[in-house]
């Protein structure tokens, strides 16, 4: 780790490691010059150097920094009390000759709200102005550690091999199987606020279950030179965590906002796959982040629950996804909303579970367009001095195009229902075993030539030709009325629709997002008798 700092000295783009920045509210000196036993102190201001941690609490309870024990931690503390990944990262510190090291639950008041919500402000420039990141990847609970030996390559082969004229050496090669490394199998990768740590983070030693990696903005490297690369699926882009390709350069994103958007939509899909201890963290664990010079500078100036003003329109229609490549065959995600308020059912921050997934139709070759117009979006943050973070309300008033349509979200499918019924100008509202038929006896007229008995799929919205729905809970499995949103034309002849699926209570009430619809006809929503009307989402 030593060389790893040296070499990173020299990088073009790497800050010098040797470099002071302001120390954060609270530190832990690791060797104090008086004493033996580490202690947390309040440098008031001063500079220094400092490591920081990336870890999983994990389920069991162990000792953190309150009211009631301040004034000891203030003193000192035996290092041995405390969890093995506090202790192994203390000992990572001393040996790197950095004099501060910050841990959250040891630095931050935990018992004080008002502590913790100015700290969480603050999450940004601590990771982002820190020496080193430490990053116990493979540890599931704070008591395991991470110093752990790591487990040999299963199959290895050695065979001579010739340096230079008559000097020789060995060369050893594996399995590629053995060599792929998925950082989303780690513990680590499950947990929200560990993303935003990693990334902020100017350069991270990871202690992963496999070896040891060293990153910064030059690259990365793993201990030994031992052959491990990300895991990487041409098929999987949106989802396939790089955590270097995740952020630009902040001039890059300036430029190409379409790009920074891109990167943005990847990340939520990357950071909806992980977990929060306490639900209300969903937007406060990305706060810093959006905050950086990638996202903020280029997609706003407005931030709406996880959503930029930038192609707003276009990022609401955001879907979820029950199956993921890392789930065992069969198993699918359960998504819901949270009983207690943490975002407006349009922003991807009020789901929990799920997948959420964007199809990327950002750049201008896809010739996506909106076709409603976004006449006003609002959130109200919890805290008025963090707009990034916690939401206590929103709302999205929007003009466009609304049909009513039965949807079934077990088969994916919808049925629009007629515009008006042959004896008024009444909505016709059909049952939805009616509305099913039609859709079924309609469908084998525009596809004869179509073996229903071999292929049945192609009766379910999942098929190509079929316009589909997404519910965006799993528990919404019964047929239900829907208004059907016409949000943006897709595809790359920008002949489909795809929108948003809403509900609401009354006639009077506002709507509320249930799901989402894509590969919708353009024709369906241009009728004569249709007029954009104006609607309320919360």
């Amino acid at each position: 780790m030593q060389s790893w700092l040296a070499e990173c000295k020299g990088h073009e783009g790497c800050l010098d490691p040797h470099a002071e920045a302001t120390l954060p509210t609270r530190v832990i000196e690791v060797r104090p010059k008086d004493q033996n036993e580490p202690r947390v102190v309040e440098p008031g201001g001063r500079r220094g150097r400092y490591a920081t941690v990336s870890y999983c609490w994990g389920k069991a309870p162990f000792d953190t920094l309150n009211t009631s024990n301040y004034a000891q931690f203030m003193e000192g503390f035996d290092n041995r009390t405390l969890p093995l990944t506090f202790q192994q990262a203390i000992a990572v510190t001393r040996s790197l000759s950095i004099p501060y090291l910050w841990i959250d639950a040891l630095c931050i008041i935990q018992d004080s709200e008002k502590d913790k919500n100015r700290e969480i402000l603050s999450m940004k420039d601590i990771y982002a102005s820190s020496t080193l990141t430490i990053v116990a990847a493979s540890a599931e609970e704070v008591s395991e550690g991470f110093l752990q030996d790591r487990p040999h390559v299963k199959q290895s082969f050695t065979i001579p091999f010739c340096v230079k004229p008559n000097v020789f050496g060995t060369f050893s090669f594996g399995s590629l199987d053995d060599a792929s490394y998925d950082e989303r199998s780690e513990p680590l990768a499950k947990r929200a606020w560990t993303l935003q740590e990693q990334l902020l983070a100017q350069r991270t030693v990871t202690f992963a279950s496999h070896t040891m990696m060293w990153a910064c903005k030059a690259g990365t490297k793993t201990f030994g030179d031992s052959f491990h690369y990300p895991f990487y699926d041409s098929m999987d882009t949106n989802t396939s965590l790089n955590l270097n390709q995740l952020l630009m350069d902040d001039q890059d994103a300036l430029a190409v906002k379409y790009e920074a958007l891109t990167c943005w939509s990847r990340l939520v899909s990357a950071y909806s796959l992980r977990r929060a201890s306490l639900e209300n963290d969903k937007l406060n664990a990305v706060a810093g982040i959006a905050l950086h010079g990638s996202f903020a500078p280029a997609l706003g100036p407005g931030y709406f629950a996880g959503l930029w003003t930038y192609k707003l329109a276009l990022q609401l229609t955001w879907y979820v996804s029950y199956h993921h490549r890392s789930l065992p065959d069969g198993e699918k995600l359960d998504s819901y909303r949270p009983k207690t308020y943490r975002a407006p059912s349009w922003s991807w921050a009020s789901i929990e579970g799920g997948m959420i997934q964007f199809d990327e139709v950002f750049a201008p070759i896809y010739n996506t367009a909106p076709i409603c117009k976004v006449l006003d979006c609002s959130t109200t943050p919890k805290l008025a001095q963090n707009p990034f973070g916690e939401v206590v309300s929103g709302q999205l008033k929007v003009l466009g195009f609304v049909r009513t349509a039965w949807f079934y979200p077990q088969t994916s499918n919808f049925v629009l229902l007629p515009m008006s019924n042959a004896e008024g100008g009444d909505e016709s509202i059909m049952s939805h075993e009616e509305g099913y038929n039609k859709y079924i006896e309609d469908f084998i007229a525009v596809n004869p030539n179509v073996d229903f008995k071999e292929d049945p799929e192609v009766l379910h919205g999942t098929w190509n030709n079929n316009t589909s729905g997404t519910s965006d809970e799993t528990r919404l499995t019964e047929p239900m009325i829907v208004f059907c949103l016409a949000m943006a034309s897709e595809g790359f002849t920008g002949k489909g629709i795809s929108g948003l699926l809403l509900t609401r209570t009354n006639n009077a009430s506002p709507y509320t997002r249930v799901g989402q619809f894509m590969r919708g006809r353009k024709r369906d929503f241009r009728n004569k008798e249709l007029v954009a009307e104006e609607l309320i989402i919360v």
